[in-house]
């Protein structure tokens, strides 16, 4: 992207102008041009390189914190929300986090959900657990990687279909 030369920066010694409401001035010396754009309290703000450039009388200040909230507010990011379950969870609070990965899906969230295993219970067994909760969750979603192990937890990434 260009850089904007503003105001005295600008090294043309003529410029094709164009005033604030956008109205074709014509070609005009920098130095009277960079008057008139101080005479309405704004800036005077080279838009290309070219010989005779051309120049636009604006309030640069304004137009670039603008243009940078437009790019802030357009990015979003995603983030991983991670939902923990115990191998013997009672129905409601079941129900209750199912509910949480529900609302983070609407939201387009991705979720890691993970049930921990503890003491002697066997790897079926959470197997069927992890099932259980995907069954429950009323949001379409897609499973990223199989569900796997590592150390006290069997986990799956899920994210919305879209």
């Amino acid at each position: 992207m260009l850089k904007k030369n503003i105001n005295s920066e600008i090294r043309s010694t003529k410029v094709i102008l164009i005033g604030l409401n956008g109205e074709k001035l014509g070609e005009v010396g920098t130095e009277q041009a960079i008057g008139m754009a101080q005479e309405s309290g704004m800036d005077l703000v080279q838009l290309n390189e070219e010989d005779i450039p051309v120049c636009r009388i604006m309030a640069f200040s304004k137009t670039e914190y603008d243009r940078k909230k437009k790019i802030k507010s357009n990015h979003k990011s995603v983030k991983l929300k991670e939902v923990r379950f115990g191998s013997n969870i009672g129905i409601h609070d079941l129900d209750v986090k199912v509910h949480q990965i529900n609302k983070f899906l609407e939201d387009k969230q991705k979720v890691l959900v993970s049930v921990k295993r503890g003491g002697r219970i066997k790897h079926s067994i959470i197997e069927q657990k992890m099932e259980e909760i995907l069954a429950k969750i009323n949001i379409p979603f897609s499973k990223i990687g199989n569900p796997g192990g590592n150390g006290q937890f069997f986990s799956v990434h899920i994210c919305p279909k879209i």
